[in-house]
């Protein structure tokens, strides 16, 4: 796999995450939604090894 692809992939993802809620009132905030989307981001590879 590319990495360039994956970065791609994991940008586009938090992108979506990151448009449905506009606006923040801190980085704090924006922290928030980040993290769960990353932890399904990886959890997604390590699905992906095992088929």
């Amino acid at each position: 796999m590319y990495t360039t692809n994956t970065t791609r992939r994991v940008n586009t993802r938090l992108r979506k995450i990151l448009e449905t809620r506009r606006h923040f009132p801190c980085d704090e905030a924006a922290s928030k939604p980040i993290w769960p989307a990353l932890l399904d981001i990886t959890a997604d590879w390590s699905r992906a090894d095992r088929d």
